[in-house]
């Protein structure tokens, strides 16, 4: 199949995504009720951000003149995929790599999101039947020529010791981090709101830890996120973990602040429970960047209206990567083109 063949069928994959078609409502429902995390507001904001960021035509286009995808693959690998299932649909852009480079997908879907991913590889496929000789589910891996893997810091230890002997790419966790300068407005702390809230938490994107000045006042932004993220405090999954560790911190006595959908409380770790928000203060910027640099390896993004923060992405859009950005900052397709 020709680039612009595999191009132009996942330019219709995102009409059809985003068409009001009742067999999506259905997959939607399915899913939801499978997976007590998703939330059909959830599934659409995903499929939304999909269609929007990954099935452009002109930016896929762009992207494979900027990534060097040949036009032609005459001789694809087998390359194994690992699907995480945290959030909907949170495997397609290792998918839409390796189908845009020519290659062949064998997936291992995660129970937890097989309904999202079956339907969006079917509606892909009846668009062009020839992907069926490019998409195959299994239960499990074989005959393999290189192997995508996400999961957990444990499951990654598994992976790396089976595929060691394959070209790879094993992901373990990771979490993003909010730099604040103490003037942000009430818009700006709104938008960080849902780089932390949406999903649950969930994602590798969302924000787990602030940086903060000395002495930052949180009652402001405590207050915004009460309001403005009210379905939290309604959501049972996320109300049970907000009851267990809010009991958990009111056992051990230890010092935390508490909104009705969010405890924060001061921690180094990056990463932090469902509905906890961990903080770290810090007094200049250099203090910042060292502290980034020294936590690269545990950190998937950096979201912040400072200009002195490298790389940061504006609050708001932690979780609408696109094309170029690449989880653990590994070139995805480079991999595929030059390693496998």
């Amino acid at each position: 199949m020709q680039l612009n063949d595999r191009i132009n069928s996942f330019e219709l994959l995102g009409k059809a995504i985003s068409s009001n078609k009742d067999d999506i409502h259905f997959v939607i429902n399915n899913a939801v009720n499978h997976n007590g995390w998703f939330t059909a507001e959830n599934v659409k904001s995903a499929l939304l951000a999909i269609k929007d960021k990954y099935l452009n035509k002109a930016a896929l286009t762009a992207f494979a003149e900027e990534q060097k995808i040949p036009t032609e693959n005459k001789a694809p690998k087998i390359v194994g995929l690992v699907m995480a299932g945290n959030i909907p649909l949170v495997g397609f852009q290792d998918l839409l790599y390796v189908l845009l480079t020519g290659n062949k997908a064998q997936l291992k879907l995660s129970s937890k999101d097989e309904f999202l991913s079956k339907f969006v590889i079917n509606e892909l496929i009846e668009l062009e039947p020839r992907w069926k000789d490019y998409i195959a589910i299994e239960e499990r891996l074989h005959n393999f020529d290189a192997i995508i893997a996400t999961g957990s810091n444990n499951s990654s230890r598994y992976f790396e010791y089976y595929f060691s002997k394959y070209s790879n790419i094993i992901r373990k966790n990771r979490n993003s981090v909010a730099v604040l300068s103490g003037n942000e407005e009430a818009t700006a702390i709104k938008n960080l709101g849902e780089d932390i809230f949406n999903y649950f938490g969930l994602g590798c994107r969302n924000v787990s830890q602030v940086l903060v000045p000395k002495d930052y006042d949180f009652n402001s932004l405590l207050k915004i996120f009460e309001d403005e993220f009210p379905i939290l405090k309604n959501q049972h999954k996320y109300k049970n973990n907000y009851d267990y560790q809010y009991s958990l911190l009111l056992i051990n006595g230890a010092s935390h602040k508490a909104s009705e959908n969010l405890l924060l409380l001061e921690n180094e770790n990056i990463a932090s429970p469902i509905s906890c928000l961990h903080f770290k203060t810090y007094e200049n910027t250099g203090e910042i960047q060292h502290y980034l640099d020294l936590k690269k390896d545990e950190i998937q993004c950096v979201v912040s209206e400072m200009p002195e923060i490298n790389k940061a992405i504006a609050f708001g859009k932690s979780q609408q990567p696109g094309l170029n950005d690449f989880a653990d900052n590994v070139n995805v397709v480079n991999f595929l083109l030059n390693k496998v």
